[in-house]
């Protein structure tokens, strides 16, 4: 094996554990109720995020197809893995649901998803 072959041997268990580290300091959302995609037919009273590590949720906004979008009230701003966000009155439609956030080392982050609401 020449020294350049055991080099490239070496450096790719240290570059996979690198990038694993790395993805590992940034949360994700990994849940939500409504869930992404989903269609619902009860209103629901609050949205709920939940995401893989603590974070400082900095904005969530609600925009109804067709309308303007609302800006929900984030809690007080304490890093937490997951947030209830009390919903107003929501009419059948289609919603898309926008996130920002801030992680415990200061990167931030954004995310969307849409659900629908068919109400019986």
């Amino acid at each position: 094996m020449n020294v350049k072959t055991a080099l490239a041997i070496g450096l790719i268990p240290s570059t996979l554990l690198m990038g694993a580290s790395l993805a590992q300091a940034h949360s994700a959302l990994k849940s939500s109720s409504p869930a992404n995609g989903a269609t619902i037919t009860e209103e629901p009273a609050k949205l709920e995020l939940q995401f893989t590590s603590p974070l400082l949720l900095t904005y969530v906004a609600l925009t109804p197809q067709g309308q303007e979008s609302l800006s929900l009230e984030v809690p007080e701003r304490q890093l937490q893995a997951d947030y209830a966000l009390p919903l107003p009155a929501l009419e059948p439609n289609h919603y898309s649901v926008e996130w920002r956030s801030m992680s415990k080392d200061g990167h931030n982050m954004k995310g969307n998803f849409e659900f629908n609401l068919k109400k019986q």
